[in-house]
């Protein structure tokens, strides 16, 4: 039985989903930016957190905030520091 997710799914516009894909491709753009950029779009697809984390190469926790941070305040607030 597969696990069930806790929080809400991410639902991006095509906007918001073309602007997240430019950040990914920035070469000007900060390395935190463009990382939290891939973590938005890989839960908008329904990509499990711990799998972002892995392929991410980053800790669980940090994954968890900007989705946490996205779910409640927008993309734009999750991709500040």
């Amino acid at each position: 039985m597969p696990f069930i997710r806790k929080r809400s799914d991410l639902i991006l516009n095509e906007e918001d989903k073309n602007y997240l894909l430019e950040l990914c491709r920035s070469r000007t753009q900060t390395h935190a930016v463009v990382k939290r950029a891939r973590i938005l779009l890989a839960y908008s697809e329904g990509m499990p957190i711990s799998r972002i984390a892995k392929e991410e190469n980053i800790d669980r926790p940090v994954v968890e905030r900007c989705i946490d941070k996205a779910l409640s305040g927008g993309i734009q607030t999750a991709l500040k520091d």
